[in-house]
């Protein structure tokens, strides 16, 4: 198994390690400071990633990533082969009952680089996020400590004070191959569109294929 990752590995890194490459010059002009960023090729059971994460040293300055120009490389890329977020913390509640969560604000393509699994409902849809639809995915983690039940897809939650419809749950794949990459943020999903600043939103998060 582990003979079989690496040389996985090998076959994908050079071609990728040029994507990546591309990817930073690219933003790098297009943002036009200095952003600090790391990439790292994680291997997880069900699919490969590169993950670019930009540091937001200009935010204070106005100076970072948006939307607009992450659309950029989309143009040039099969959607469903990259996905971006911005993660940010925040509170999610129903009820009067508020939890510490970690929002990831994206695309439509981001569940293909975690590894999760939907158990109840889906993941929201393009239209979803062409619309700024206010949907969300929970963790069953979260639905249970909430609702005391993971049925709950047509439910109301309240993230950062705004109002949104639980339209999936789903649940962490713990496996010996993913068990060292996986945290312990307690992850909600929402359109990234759906924010009313989503324009100015920076983007932390750009994953590839």
């Amino acid at each position: 198994m582990f003979m079989k990752m690496m040389k996985n590995l090998r076959k994908c890194i050079s071609i990728k390690h040029l994507i990546i490459d591309t990817m930073v010059l690219l933003m790098l002009l297009l943002s036009a400071l200095a952003v600090f960023y790391n990439f790292k090729y994680t291997l997880f059971e069900n699919c490969d990633r590169i993950e670019l994460t930009l540091g937001l040293l200009g935010k204070a300055s106005g100076s970072f990533l948006t939307i607009k120009d992450v659309g950029v490389l989309v143009s040039r890329m099969d959607d469903e082969t990259m996905a971006f977020s911005s993660e940010m913390t925040g509170k999610a509640g129903y009820e009067g009952k508020l939890k510490p969560v970690s929002i990831s604000a994206s695309n439509p393509y981001i569940l293909n680089y975690y590894p999760f699994k939907m158990i109840k409902g889906g993941f929201f849809k393009e239209k979803n996020y062409e619309n700024g639809g206010k949907v969300a995915v929970i963790s069953s983690n979260l639905a249970l400590k909430l609702f005391l039940s993971c049925d709950v897809l047509g439910y109301s939650i309240y993230i950062d004070g705004s109002k949104y419809k639980i339209t999936g749950v789903y649940e962490k794949i713990v496996s010996p191959v993913n068990l060292f990459s996986l945290d312990d943020k307690e992850r909600v999903f929402i359109p990234l569109t759906s924010r009313d600043d989503y324009g100015s939103t920076p983007i932390s998060e750009i994953f590839i294929k």
